[in-house]
């Protein structure tokens, strides 16, 4: 999900957790006041107590949205949001030592697979090929590589829990699991019952601090196909691209959320890894509480 573009941090936590137009207001017409704390870690807690139903919706904002994307990756920040979905070092997996194994084989052959890309890239600027996207024009040392790499992503698949912690969420009550990426920042959310505080503080903090680039390029292919579907095939997605890119000029607010098509699939997992160190942490982020819970203790 990519929130439209410029959407502030203000009218975000309004919208999802506030209600309709009109709902802070109320909210403070009934004497519910926002509770504002700051962990010793940095994280900025936002507690709106409304006890009206047993249910809370939490938020956590990451100040990091397309804006930070590095010169020539554009993109990276939509594509770690969907990353934070295939889960963590205990989330999604069965067994994540044998799991890690196969990551690590998968991205030592990856290396030698964009060297090799490389020398084609080179090949195709001097005539010798058309397109090295085109498998029947892959060298015989890629077509090789790419078939072992294949055999690893089939070999991890025993070990990869599909979709856990969005089924960990649904069958302890949860709803409207989603996020957003904008050009300021990256927002998790979710609605759960009262009694799944703790858990939602445990999942939250656990994909915080320990994700997994698990099925990387996988995602990544996903990603590229959403920009496909968005942008590429749309009546007008590509004029309105190219006229913020004209208006906003070298401002970053000008390179697309979802990132240029040949930067998105140039990126790889430990770019997307180190982009992860940098942003995710407590005191880059700020979370959202609006339900029935008590802020007190």
């Amino acid at each position: 999900m990519t929130p439209r573009r410029r959407l502030t941090l203000a009218t975000a936590t309004a919208c999802l957790f506030l209600g309709p137009p009109g709902g802070s207001e109320r909210a403070h017409a009934t004497g519910v006041q926002p509770r504002v704390e700051v962990l010793d870690n940095g994280l900025e807690l936002l507690l709106i107590e409304r006890h009206e139903q047993p249910i809370f919706s939490g938020g956590l904002f990451y100040d990091v949205g397309s804006v930070n994307d590095p010169r020539g990756q554009s993109g990276i920040a939509h594509l770690f949001e969907h990353m934070l979905f295939k889960g963590s070092k205990t989330i999604g997996t069965t067994d994540y030592e044998a799991e890690r194994r196969l990551i690590d084989e998968q991205e030592k052959l990856r290396d030698q697979m964009n060297a090799e890309m490389d020398k084609m890239r080179v090949m195709k600027r001097l005539g010798k090929i058309n397109d090295v996207l085109d498998p029947a024009q892959w060298t015989p040392e890629y077509s090789a590589m790419k078939k072992r790499f294949d055999e690893l992503v089939e070999a991890q698949k025993p070990y990869v829990k599909k979709d856990e912690l969005s089924n960990l969420y649904t069958n302890n009550g949860g709803a409207g699991l989603n996020a957003g990426t904008s050009d300021d920042f990256t927002i998790y959310f979710v609605q759960l019952p009262s009694n799944k505080l703790e858990l939602f503080f445990w999942l939250e903090s656990d994909r915080m601090a320990n994700g997994v680039m698990r099925e990387f390029y996988v995602e990544r292919d996903n990603v590229r196909e959403e920009r496909r579907l968005r942008t590429e095939s749309t009546p007008t997605g590509k004029l309105d691209e190219a006229f913020e890119a004209l208006f906003w000029q070298s401002h970053p607010y000008g390179v697309p959320v979802l990132g240029w098509a040949s930067e998105v699939e140039s990126i790889d997992s430990e770019d997307v890894r180190q982009f992860y160190k940098v942003y995710y942490a407590p005191n880059n982020a700020k979370l959202v509480l609006v339900g029935d819970f008590d802020s007190g203790k």
